[in-house]
């Protein structure tokens, strides 16, 4: 009997597997749904919302009193407020809601500085819900009782310049009216409000289903190419981030936008900008109303309109900004989704998710080719397709997509170039030319990727001219093509008439003339920013915080992602020519001129003048250049061995299943 059972799991071993893994996830998804997602389809509905992405902070002292007025709600059961405090038990908030004409205190809370360590919404439940028909305005009111004067506690604001404000009411610290408001919600429990969310969960359960028996049918049964499974898995996934994270919800989403309808405009011969310089767009695509933090309500909006039609096509100002960028392949895919949308005619939901469809196809089609053709480190590219982080990229309308899928391109080719087997013909050639003067002008920083030209041997060519004029090629298409795009950003970062530059908001930044004039002070400022935020930048680029920096993902799942991704290096291959050590210096070299260019673009852009730390850098602009450590860790020693390529697959499909149901969880929580 023993013997029947062993034979059987040999023979049987991975179907058995694949049927347990899915069993799993399965009842993971039901037990999901029924203690989370469940609770939140009665109610609460948001009457009224301030959230918007990069909150500003208000820090309260002693005895400080900041207040939040709200009007044209008569029914309402309570509210949130987004705070965070660093203190003691013996410092304190209260918090007061009160009606604002007649100062009647309604119900009072109260906290101490530890139970408000984390930077959140904090619910505050009505005992008796609000059921007023007079038109009576209300007030909340904290004030800070703050014994240790090292404590701090802080209250978000809209800030000055948000895509929108609460015109009904008013923020007052100290009884002075300020001119943006609190970040804030009134909410009121609804039966069933929210039930369009059973919908959206059996997507999700489906398609994880689904692609999870794929990638072990696949990945454990049929045991396909790693590009051959990489097209649908990562196409899937984008679709599913796609549809988790709204349109406009990933950063800076709306400006790539109107950026990419202005290229649109361009294709189909119509009027790109008004007089006042601004990109038109049908009145429908205009004021389609979508907000950058993504909610419940926003995921309903989405559902009922994805099948509307265009019903005013008037040219209608953009209300967002766009980038204007000369370098139209970096919005060129979306640009193309967004014409064929209109041209068949279709609404402005389906329209932005016809643009977010085609940037993804781009990015897949590129990095396949990219791993197809990588003589060794195939797993590195999938992996990094994987992460939360780049999931989320590819499936918005940001140019990082572009520019990510033309680096890993030009990385894949240049490995295959010096480490490969094949001889270098014109047709190669060509394509180094045409990917240096399309990512140079993209992201001048990742134009040092093809100094690793130098490295191609010259016995692969033709003769030695064939060899010194393919450098020469590359080098001339990159500098070349940054000079006709960025030739106006580099003038102007370069700061050639003053020490620092002068941005449009009269405000004064670093230039590289002033770093020249003080190395050391540069210097510091490069090492402190680095000792502030190095592992911010590790986290993020992975994906710890997701939308506008406002969806925070399990850092142990991100640490697992990032060990695995490191792992991935050390995949055996069967590659013969060998790695010198003046490949890996170079390489390293060339690693810290990107992260050094990175973070001079954001001193040189968005740092004031005399700020001690380099504001503005995010980890996801490293991404790029992650393909390149297989040049400095791939080694003889530490190896592991390709039969576990199949494990890290499922690990990142299952850790991405893990990651999406917790993003769903907070948003329909909002």
């Amino acid at each position: 009997m023993k013997d029947k059972i062993i034979a059987f799991w040999k023979k049987r071993k991975n179907l058995l597997f694949l049927i347990g893994v899915v069993v799993v996830l399965a009842l993971f998804m039901n037990y999901f749904y029924f203690h989370i997602i469940k609770t939140y389809e009665d109610g609460p509905k948001r009457l009224v919302n301030t959230l918007v992405p990069n909150a500003a902070g208000n820090e309260l002292e002693n005895g400080e009193v900041i207040a939040q007025t709200f009007s044209k709600v008569n029914d309402f059961d309570g509210f949130h407020l987004k705070m965070t405090a660093n203190g003691t038990k013996q410092d304190k908030v209260e918090i007061k809601l009160l009606e604002d004409n007649t100062d009647k205190v309604i119900q009072k809370w109260g906290y101490d500085f530890t139970q408000i360590a984390e930077n959140k919404m904090y619910d505050f439940q009505l005992k008796d819900g609000i059921r007023n028909k007079r038109k009576t305005g209300y007030r909340i009111e904290l004030n800070v009782i703050q014994k240790e004067s090292a404590s701090k506690f802080c209250l978000f604001s809209t800030g000055m310049n948000t895509y929108k404000d609460y015109e009904a009411g008013k923020m007052l610290i100290n009884g002075k009216a300020q001119k943006q408001d609190v970040v804030f919600d009134v909410y009121q429990y609804q039966q069933d409000v929210y039930g369009f969310l059973k919908n959206i969960y059996i997507f999700l359960f489906v398609f994880c289903l689904a692609l999870t028996a794929g990638v072990l049918y696949f990945g454990f049964y049929k045991k396909c190419k790693i590009e051959q499974i990489f097209i649908p898995v990562v196409i899937v996934w984008g679709i599913i981030y796609m549809i988790i994270l709204p349109p406009f919800s990933s950063p800076d989403e709306p400006v790539h936008f109107g950026t990419a309808y202005k290229i649109s405009n361009d294709i189909l011969g119509k009027k790109a900008l008004s007089e006042n310089n601004v990109v038109l767009m049908r009145k429908d695509d205009a004021t389609v109303p979508l907000d950058p933090i993504p909610t419940a309500k926003i995921y309903e909006y989405t559902i009922h309109s994805f099948f509307n039609g265009v019903k005013d096509t008037t040219p209608t100002e953009w209300k967002h900004g766009n980038l204007y960028s000369k370098n139209v392949i970096t919005h060129l895919p979306a640009a193309i989704g967004i014409s064929i949308a209109r041209v068949l005619g279709l609404g402005s939901v389906p329209l932005i998710y016809m643009g977010r469809l085609m940037n993804l196809l781009f990015y897949v089609t590129l990095v396949y080719f990219a791993i197809k053709f990588v003589p060794f480190g195939k797993m590195v590219f999938f992996v990094l397709s994987m992460t939360p982080m780049m999931l989320e990229l590819i499936g918005s309308y940001s140019y990082d997509a572009v520019i990510n899928a033309l680096a890993f391109l030009s990385i894949a080719l240049l490995l295959q170039c010096i480490y490969g087997e094949e001889k270098i013909g014109i047709k190669r050639i060509a394509e180094l030319v045409v990917l240096a003067s399309l990512l140079g002008p993209s992201k001048i920083v990742y134009s040092f990727i093809f100094v690793l030209c130098i490295f191609i041997p010259k016995e692969k060519f033709k003769d030695k001219r064939m060899y010194y004029g393919t450098i020469a090629a590359v080098f001339a298409a990159v500098i070349l093509s940054n000079i006709y795009v960025n030739m106006g950003a580099m003038t102007q970062v370069s700061g050639v008439e003053n020490g620092a530059v002068a941005t449009r908001n009269v405000v004064q930044q670093y230039s590289l003339k002033w770093c020249l004039q003080n190395p050391f002070h540069a210097l510091k400022i490069y090492m402190h920013t680095t000792r502030v935020f190095g592992l911010y930048y590790f986290q993020s680029m992975f994906g710890s915080l997701l939308g506008w920096l406002e969806l925070p993902v399990s850092h142990l799942a991100i640490y697992a992602f990032a060990l695995l991704i490191g792992a991935s290096f050390f995949f055996e291959h069967d590659n013969k020519e060998k790695i010198f050590i003046s490949h890996r210096i170079v390489t390293i070299g060339i690693l810290l001129a990107v992260y050094a260019l990175v973070l001079f673009s954001m001193l040189s852009g968005c740092t004031p003048f005399g700020t001690d730390t380099i504001l503005g850098v995010q980890g996801r602009y490293f991404l790029a250049v992650m393909p390149l450590f297989l040049i400095v860790l791939t080694n003889e020693k530490i190896k592991i061995k390709k039969i576990f390529q199949k494990y890290f697959l499922l690990f990142f499909h299952i850790g991405n299943i893990y990651v999406i149901f917790n993003m769903f969880a907070t948003i329909v929580s909002r």
